[in-house]
């Protein structure tokens, strides 16, 4: 009753706001209740009432039972005019609000676009026409795994590999039996092209490659979080939440917001990390002038960040510096050839297809060694990498695997 009578007071604020006097633009919040309180309650029904707004959960699933964050987490919508008030009137209600914030606006990077899918002294164990100009990947061992993933294909236990991102064109000829589930369209080609760079299907004759040999070893199911241009922060934890209870080995996020993450998304990422998911981000293309500790989701605990590198040691003007980021870790993105929205390919850079190969390598991994654990995974790819002033390793894709066959006895048990 308490509460009930502080919103009384700032009732009046609101009989001084004309809703006709203002564009109807909406804003949107997260709203955590406590745990053992029901949107239902007197006071929280009058404030939405009041305030002319609305409320939907953000999570309906087993991952509402496992978090009290979770399970009390509502999108409320409210006119713009009106969100100021709405806010004091739920700050007021210390019984039943536990949280509100800013429901934040998530972006896919935009393509950056470097030309055709040329080149020589790429690839040569393979016959997909343009692995030959995929240099990137010769250089960071990538010929002796594709040859032993060659032989060890029959033995794979295929993975899935999440990739959270504007959508997936499962038409596009390299990844025909690649992609499951819901495809559809994808608006800008981000997350084509990423869905590629993880697990195109190689040694098929067509198109490029990856590590996904003979399509063996990955399978990738899309959650379009960022195919709506107004995707938020409840999007992402949606996704993260479902592509997790759908069984994800790996989840992909090449994308990423300035400062600190938002509540229902570190939530969500405990959720996933509680299953041994490995969740790996883009720390964006920003520059060395910018520390990706500053980028969300890649800053937050138990998600592999990933930059943009080279074996010998260059890196571009775009890549983020991965100080005080003790799982961050650098991996080949710049000018590498990516499956282009329809049928073609291109080249492109940025940590998004740094992320996106690491995100194959380490579906692959588990494909060979299903007992692997994430922390597992971590360790070998951190001992068999190499130091990088900037902070984090270099990931080294053939050492990396070799370490792996070495340590098999020790972290391939069932888990």
């Amino acid at each position: 009753m308490r509460a009930l009578s502080r919103l009384l007071l700032v009732f009046f604020a609101l009989l001084f706001v004309s809703s006709s006097a203002f564009a109807q633009t909406l804003r949107e919040f997260i709203l955590v209740i406590g745990e053992d309180d029901q949107l239902d309650e007197p006071s929280l029904r009058l404030a939405l009432s009041l305030a002319d707004a609305t409320a939907e959960r953000v999570v309906d699933s087993p991952a509402a039972s496992a978090s009290p964050v979770l399970n009390g987490a509502y999108v409320v919508t409210v006119p713009a005019h009106k969100a100021v008030t709405l806010v004091e009137l739920l700050s007021l209600d210390v019984e039943n609000v536990a949280l509100i914030e800013d429901n934040v606006r998530v972006f896919a990077p935009p393509n950056m676009e470097g030309g055709p899918c040329e080149g020589s002294g790429g690839l040569t164990s393979v016959n997909d026409p343009l692995a030959g100009a995929q240099l990137e990947l010769t250089t960071h061992g990538d010929e002796v795994v594709l040859q032993m993933l060659a032989l060890a294909s029959q033995h794979a236990v295929r993975q899935t590999v999440a990739v959270i991102d504007t959508g997936v064109n499962e038409l596009h000829e390299d990844l025909v039996g690649v992609v499951i589930g819901p495809g559809g369209q994808d608006p800008t080609g981000h997350g084509t092209a990423v869905a590629g760079k993880v697990a195109a299907n190689t040694h098929n004759g067509v198109g490029l490659a990856s590590l996904n040999h003979s399509g063996a070893y990955l399978a990738v199911r899309s959650y379009p979080a960022l195919a709506d241009p107004n995707a938020s922060a409840d999007d992402i934890a949606r996704a993260i939440v479902n592509a997790t209870n759908d069984g994800a080995s790996v989840i992909n996020m090449s994308f990423g917001g300035q400062g600190k993450a938002p509540t229902i998304v570190v939530e969500a990422i405990n959720y996933a990390v509680a299953q041994d998911v490995m969740l790996v981000a883009a720390t964006g293309n920003d520059g060395v002038f910018r520390d990706a500790v500053t980028r969300w989701p890649a800053n937050v605990p138990g998600v592999l960040p990933i930059s943009v590198g080279t074996r010998d040691g260059a890196k571009p003007e775009y890549a983020s510096r991965l100080t005080d980021m003790p799982l961050g870790a650098w991996a080949a993105g710049d000018g590498v050839c990516v499956l282009d929205n329809e049928e073609g390919y291109r080249r492109d850079s940025g940590s998004s297809f740094a992320s996106a190969h690491v995100s194959g390598l380490l579906g692959v991994a588990r494909a060979l060694c299903p007992g692997l654990s994430a922390k597992d995974a971590y360790m070998l790819m951190r001992q068999s990498g190499v130091p990088v002033e900037e902070g984090g390793f270099l990931i080294i894709d053939d050492t990396f695997f070799m370490a792996l066959d070495a340590n098999a006895q020790k972290v391939c048990s069932s888990p």
